[in-house]
């Protein structure tokens, strides 16, 4: 048997990824682990990545770390965010506003998980915010950004008191029940 059938049947058909130049992807939790892994992939297939993290000095290694892998040709920026904090993550969104860089792809990967129970400064337990409430603030004024239409599934949630009216974007049509984004046709 030759090597390169041997090959084909153990590895499987080679795969090539698809190439993404000008396309911009904003991953949150981009310094480390899967975030990390998918900033590297997004690269070396040639898109634009930003890196919304919280910690700009362990994005900027990421960054770097990245930079230096043979055939990376795609930029890469870093963006201040705090998930955990409704500030934070509303400045995200106006400094990619300031940038003009159009997202085509949100990747909503950073997460927290701690031992003990954490309040923010808004008022809300620490692995909520940061794990869900930042990321659902986040999408909706980068889908205005980004010339997405956001949808909502329903209203207001059931039981939803003044922390959620809190949440709502000002500039943003859709809803706390549940929305998703589609880049138009």
């Amino acid at each position: 048997m030759s090597a390169e059938a041997y090959n084909q049947m153990v590895r499987g058909p080679s795969y090539t990824p698809p190439r993404l130049d000008g396309r911009v992807y904003l991953v949150t939790g981009a310094n480390s682990g899967i975030g990390y892994e998918a900033c590297k992939a997004f690269a070396l297939a040639g898109a634009t990545v930003i890196f919304a993290c919280r910690d700009a000095q362990r994005a900027n290694a990421a960054m770097e770390s990245i930079a230096k892998l043979p055939g990376v040709r795609g930029e890469q920026h870093f963006l201040p965010v705090d998930l955990a904090s409704l500030k934070s993550v509303r400045r995200c969104a106006e400094l990619l506003e300031e940038s003009k860089l159009k997202v085509d792809v949100l990747v909503l990967n950073a997460g927290v998980m701690r031992r003990s129970r954490e309040v923010t400064e808004d008022g809300f337990e620490l692995t909520m915010a940061a794990n869900h409430l930042g990321h659902f603030l986040l999408e909706p004024p980068i889908a205005i950004v980004a010339s997405w239409r956001c949808m909502a599934a329903h209203e207001r949630p059931r039981g939803c008191g003044e922390h959620c009216a809190a949440l709502r974007p000002t500039n943003h049509t859709g809803n706390l029940g549940g929305s998703y984004a589609s880049r138009p046709d």
